[in-house]
């Protein structure tokens, strides 16, 4: 679901999620857009780059590697 950026938690409660990410804590407040910063660079410089390098450690695993082949489920 898009929200546009504003954050609506699934369960009401006093708590505002703080989430720490290199050094920046980003609040999660109800109702409120989630404040970012300079988001294209927190994407395209940050973000991204730490997503790719997880995907080739999850491909790469030994967990992975040790199946000859991975049947997609969705595939006929």
């Amino acid at each position: 679901m898009h929200n546009n950026g504003v954050y609506f938690p699934e369960k009401k409660d006093d708590k505002t999620p703080v989430i720490p990410y290199k050094g920046i804590n980003y609040k999660f407040i109800d109702g409120q857009v989630v404040q970012y910063g300079d988001l294209p660079k927190l994407l395209f410089f940050d973000i991204a780059p730490e997503m790719l390098s997880m995907i080739n450690d999850i491909v790469h695993s030994q967990d992975v590697l040790r199946h000859p082949n991975i049947r997609d489920p969705g595939a006929q």
